[in-house]
């Protein structure tokens, strides 16, 4: 879906229509770049987020003629930030339930009080840290913008299915998978015959280096696993406070990337250790890579595609950011789910 609409230019088109509605503001204009990002994220995933429509804001920033920095960091953050509002928002979420979330009304009433901290409190640290940029840059608004093709309507209205399809089939226990896909290709179909476009279009434009990837870190789990790792994480989800086993876990993610960790953690979830437990890990495993680059396959995603694309970012540069953003998100979230 996330192609479709790349594809048939809506992202291309909604960030454009963010510089229009900025009004020459940056402020105005990176808060509606992470709106966007947190929509995408939400219904799409995270991973949705870093590889589509960074591109298109990295386009937008260009024209508009302001540092791309703060704007693409937007992406990035709210990826991870809004990851955890539905089942669908992070892979992880599925991997740590072992591929059977609970229902919809159950996961809103562990996790939507804490999504909300967690979008709030990274949007406002993000800020912060980039407010010197954004206060001296000024926002180039040209005339004129270019409708959205037959194309890329289609796409909205297979988003907007989708999410309605997804709440539906989270609301009763169906599979998620089986519904995004076949409102993908339901949604392609229709693109197909109104556009005359290929029908294997979108297949192209995926980024099928990801599977050996993921893969790659799947089996490193696994040996994880046989080496005995399992025992010392029991351990400290056992003995350790919240503090301890957030803080534990927040390290393990940003050393080992948190979908492999997410992998290991259900291994422990499934030993018994709480239904406490289980939120901590969902909060901690999707927010926590906010902290560094390697913490998350959406922030590896997006980096990737930041080079492509020509803009520079350090690892350091993000840590710098991820330093004072992610303690504070995290600490909130787990404060408004917890206490």
């Amino acid at each position: 879906l996330s192609e479709i609409a790349r594809i048939n230019g809506l992202f291309d088109w909604v960030a454009t229509r963010a510089v229009r509605a900025s009004k020459g503001s940056p402020t105005r204009l990176f808060w509606l770049v992470y709106a966007a990002g947190t929509f995408v994220t939400i219904f799409l995933s995270n991973d949705a987020t870093a590889v589509v429509l960074t591109p298109a804001v990295c386009a937008v920033a260009a024209a508009a003629e302001v540092p791309a920095i703060p704007y693409v960091l937007a992406c990035a953050f709210t990826a991870n930030a809004a990851s955890f509002v539905l089942p669908v928002s992070n892979p992880a979420n599925l991997v740590l339930y072992a591929s059977h979330p609970p229902p919809l009304r159950e996961w809103l009433d562990s996790y939507f009080a804490a999504s909300v901290a967690s979008i709030v409190l990274t949007g406002a640290c993000l800020y912060w840290s980039q407010r010197k940029v954004l206060r001296s840059s000024s926002v180039t608004i040209r005339d004129g913008q270019s409708p959205l093709a037959s194309g890329g309507r289609l796409a909205a209205v297979g988003i907007l299915i989708a999410s309605v399809a997804l709440l539906l089939a989270s609301d009763r226990g169906h599979s998620l998978g089986w519904a995004a896909l076949l409102v993908a290709l339901g949604t392609q179909t229709a693109v197909c015959k109104l556009s005359r476009r290929p029908f294997l279009e979108p297949f192209h434009g995926v980024s099928w280096s990801v599977v050996p990837l993921v893969a790659a870190l799947f089996i490193l789990t696994q040996a994880a696993e046989n080496g005995g790792l399992l025992g010392p994480v029991e351990m400290l989800f056992a003995e350790g406070g919240t503090v301890a086993s957030a803080g534990g876990l927040a390290v393990l993610c940003n050393i080992g990337n948190n979908l492999p960790v997410g992998m290991l953690m259900s291994s422990v979830l499934q030993q018994g250790v709480g239904g406490d437990a289980v939120r901590l890990s969902v909060i901690v495993v999707d927010l926590s890579p906010n902290l560094s680059v390697t913490g998350s396959l959406a922030t590896l995603l997006w980096l990737r595609v930041l080079r492509r694309e020509g803009v520079d970012i350090s690892w350091l540069g993000f840590l710098k950011v991820g330093l004072f953003a992610m303690p504070v998100a995290l600490v909130g979230a787990l404060a408004v789910s917890f206490l």
